[in-house]
């Protein structure tokens, strides 16, 4: 990653100097690295729902069906290429969506959700996106798997992920869909709205 964004100012740290459970060793060591030097604080993941979120999403049907119908739309459309996923959280997805033909980087803005993250065996950048600064026109595949709708403006992110895709990129996105399905679930998870096909194409 070095040379190819040297202008980066990153906090190279393997994951056992945060307190993660996962073991640095071999050499494919899975990092963190700290964006810009911080971690942000008002994010979806504070330590104790990133615990909660972890004990569910492997017994959990919804999360084990939504996972695998991603991981087939990521090995019919991203043979050979990575999988920045942005709001990666826990990093349950992603998990699943690495194999031989493609692997996945992690953007978590929480500290606790990147740790978990690495704890599944990822590389994360615990930061936003648009803090990375990565080059224009660099990135071949986005991921936003349930992110947007945590978001009260999601202007900047969307800018972010339009400068920097490719011309050719992916971006697979998953969104809860329609208004009238709204429930304490959507108030529980901070959701700031639900999604149409319609307003999902405008935004």
């Amino acid at each position: 990653l070095r040379p190819l964004w040297p202008h980066l100012a990153l906090a190279l740290l393997p994951c056992t100097a945060l307190g993660c459970s996962a073991c640095c060793m071999g050499v494919n060591q899975h990092l963190l690295w700290l964006a810009r030097g911080k971690a942000l604080s008002s994010s979806a993941f504070s330590s104790e729902s990133s615990e909660l979120v972890d004990s569910l999403v492997d017994e959990s049907w919804w999360f084990q069906t939504r996972s695998e119908i991603i991981r087939k739309r990521c090995s019919r459309e991203l043979r050979g290429v990575t999988l920045w996923d942005v709001g990666c959280g826990t990093g349950f997805v992603s998990e699943h969506v690495v194999d031989k033909q493609h692997g996945a980087i992690g953007i978590e803005p929480s500290l606790a959700g990147a740790q978990a993250s690495v704890a599944r065996g990822l590389s994360v950048f615990c930061g936003t996106l648009e803090s990375l600064v990565l080059p224009s026109g660099s990135i071949h595949a986005f991921g936003l798997f349930d992110v947007l709708e945590h978001l009260v403006d999601r202007t900047a992110l969307l800018g972010e992920i339009r400068r920097v895709m490719a011309p050719d990129a992916s971006l697979l996105v998953t969104l809860p869909a329609h208004s009238f399905l709204w429930s304490s679930i959507d108030v529980l998870s901070s959701h700031q709205l639900r999604y149409t096909r319609r307003s999902a194409t405008k935004e």
